[in-house]
């Protein structure tokens, strides 16, 4: 048998008993009953078990034992219950669940633990009353793998920075109805795979499309509409390149805004869906979306028909409305006292002129990217006295004036990634406020402690770059960092004193970086970190006592494409909150291998399989490549918990071989002295 239906039947309760010879059982459906609750070890015997479907009972409280031994179960539905409590870990055997439904239930808090699912791809919460989501809430990789979340129909109204930091792989969010007003800057900046977001029905006037830099490529359906959005300016469709539907029906734009709008977006690709009568007899609407106020203003002589009006808050040029070479005049910025953002994003920018913003006094934010600059002048913002963001990504930035940022003390986040940068010098200087700076792929060569001396930096990125010479106390004055990213760069071994004085880095990446060897004392210091990546490098031999004491806080290990034959050394001890753990693409000895995978807490750990890297014709555990050598010099040595064990077994071997020596040497002794 390998369905069991037992569905319809008013079934109050279920007795272990029932499922006691459910071994080739693979589709079990128990829905559209009166089940209170969900026995302890129920499917302990449906070793095969794939499909289970409990949906339309009276379901109050999933206990921790639930589905104890249930490791094939793949798909889990408990929509249309009455659940309000899930024990912590109560989902912690389901290794292999894809899919997990606890729509139209009454959960109202989400527990970090509550989702202890490794490979889940999955995860339907929508019709709840959800009433608050912390950063923390999924603050664990147990989501690196989740593809669909929809969290529609609760009462969340916040959402915190961060809160899918986790979700790397998100392809489909589902926001609608969720009571939000405001959505924060860095909301949605992990989410680089996006293909539907839907932020529907809710209570948004503004909405900043700074939120989706760096360009979202892969996004095809944006839905907005029902909200009290009065314009949309920021949008450009470099922004979105894949979208096709672009849902803003329902909303309080003006009139002469939405025709502007209109003109600018590619029709050939996007498309505006519509409702049938959803426009009233007298209502004004262009192409069949509502608006109000067919007065258009009139902006001040010189300035273009297609640039957002003075009383705006968003100053915002599309490619398609602009000349290639695009020049900003003298005295711009005195038509736009009251802007806060400034976007002139791909408009074939060439240059900026010495002191052109310095009638911008009340710009927050200006995004520059995409256009042709080569350089950034002098004292270019000396009157920028609120910008507290600045976008120069993909230009081809050469030289920035080491007076260029002067007089922009607020500033916070700048990106100056994509660019041609080769030096820094003291460009930095005086930005005291500034805290997260992106240098990635740009041309420099090495870093110096006058790069950074005045900056409390909490993120840095210098990834992609050509970097061979870190100078001593480069980051000496770094001591509030947080990330930390030198990837793909050649920067080599790594001394002991390199990273000394930062205490509160948490996210260290040193992916492919040549690393070959790293000194005794070189993480000493950094005892809160959660991830640190050394993936494709050259070691040979990695020291697990670089980790002494406890790392407490560590939950992601990349360990990936070196040449590591043994992880001799590991103890799940020290590292209590690891949950990701990367030892992909290495030299292992199988027989190493195996004996390396029975000291792993599962409960825990989840190992980052490449199913790519997978050779087919090759042997493999867990995903873990190995070689099938006879002699295995590893396990010889020791297993990863019984090294220093062994070392203590030869210890006490070699005291009584001394002893038993000592022994025969007193006794011949006594035998020769008593025949003389």
């Amino acid at each position: 048998m390998h369905t069991f239906i037992i569905s319809n039947l008013e079934l109050e309760s279920l007795d272990v008993q029932m499922f006691s010879n459910a071994n080739n059982v693979s589709n079990l459906i128990v829905s559209q009953n009166s089940l209170k609750e969900i026995p302890a070890l129920l499917l302990v015997n449906a070793k095969r078990l794939k499909y289970a479907d409990f949906s339309n009972n009276s379901i109050k409280h999933i206990f921790r034992f639930a589905f104890m031994g249930v490791n094939s179960l793949e798909v889990l539905d408990l929509s249309r219950n009455a659940i309000s409590t899930i024990d912590s870990d109560a989902f912690i055997d389901l290794r292999n669940l894809k899919s997990l439904n606890l729509s139209y239930n009454e959960i109202r808090k989400i527990y970090p633990q509550t989702f202890n699912v490794f490979n889940l791809l999955a995860l339907d919460l929508s019709n709840n009353k959800v009433h608050y989501l912390d950063k923390s809430t999924f603050n664990y990789t147990n989501f690196v793998n989740l593809k669909h979340l929809n969290l529609s129909e609760n009462s969340i109204s916040d959402l915190a920075v961060g809160i899918f930091s986790f979700m790397p792989n998100l392809e489909y969010l589902n926001l609608r109805r969720t009571n939000l007003s405001d959505i924060k800057f860095g909301t949605f900046s992990h989410q680089h795979k996006l293909i539907l977001l839907d932020l529907s029905e809710n209570n948004l006037k503004k909405l900043d499309f700074s939120l989706f830099m760096p360009i979202m490529h892969d996004l095809q359906s944006l839905e907005l509409d029902g909200n009290q959005l009065i314009d949309l300016d920021g949008f450009s469709n470099s922004l979105f390149p894949q979208l096709r539907t672009l849902d803003i029906k329902h909303n309080n734009f003006n009139c002469s805004h939405l025709i502007k709008f209109m003109k600018s977006v590619n029709w050939e690709k996007i498309r505006i869906p519509i409702e049938a009568n959803s426009v009233k007899s007298g209502e004004t609407s262009i192409r069949g979306v509502k608006c109000r106020d067919m007065n258009r203003p009139e902006l001040p002589e010189g300035t273009s028909n297609d640039i957002s009006t003075a009383n705006k808050s968003t100053l915002d040029a599309n490619l398609s409305t602009w000349n290639r070479n695009f020049h900003i005049k003298r005295n711009f910025f005195t038509h736009f006292p009251n802007v806060h953002t400034i976007n002139l994003s791909n408009v074939g920018l060439e240059s900026l002129q010495k002191e052109i913003f310095n009638e911008a006094t009340n710009v927050s934010k200006l995004i520059l990217s995409k256009n042709h600059l080569t350089e950034i002048p002098t004292l270019v913002f000396i009157n920028a006295k609120n910008l507290t963001f600045a976008n120069f990504s993909e230009n081809q930035i050469m030289r920035i004036d080491s007076l260029a940022f002067a007089g922009a003390n607020k500033l916070q986040t700048l990106d100056l990634s994509n660019n041609d940068l080769r030096a820094l010098d003291e460009v930095f200087i005086g930005l005291s406020g500034l805290r997260m700076l992106n240098l990635s792929y740009n041309k420099l060569s090495g870093l110096s402690s006058r790069n950074f001396s005045t900056c409390k930096l909490w993120e840095l990125d210098v990834s992609h770059n050509n970097i061979s010479m870190i100078k001593e106390h480069a980051f000496d004055e770094l001591s509030d960092l947080r990330l930390l990213n030198l990837s793909f760069n050649p920067v080599g071994d790594l001394t002991s004193d390199r990273f000394t004085y930062l205490l509160n880095l948490e996210h260290l990446n040193l992916k492919r970086t040549n690393l070959s060897t790293i000194e005794r004392g070189a993480l000493s210091h950094q005892h809160k970190l959660i991830s640190l990546d050394l993936s494709e490098n050259n070691l040979k031999i990695f020291d697990f006592k670089l980790f002494f004491p406890i790392q407490h806080d560590l939950r992601a290990l990349y360990l990936g494409g070196n040449q590591l034959s043994h992880l001799n050394g590991f103890r799940n001890t020290l590292f209590p909150q690891l949950t990701l753990f990367d030892i992909n693409n290495n030299k292992y000895n199988c027989r190493y291998l195996e004996h390396f995978m029975e000291s792993i807490n599962w409960e825990k750990i989840r190992f980052l399989v490449d199913l790519k890297s997978i050779n087919p014709q090759g042997m493999n555990i867990r995903g873990i490549n190995c070689e099938a050598t006879g002699h295995d010099e590893s396990t010889d040595a020791d297993s990863p918990e019984s090294s220093q064990d062994n070392g203590f077994i030869k210890l006490i071997l070699g005291f009584i071989c001394i002893i038993m020596l000592a022994y025969l040497i007193i006794r011949n002794h006594d035998r020769i002295y008593t025949r003389n």
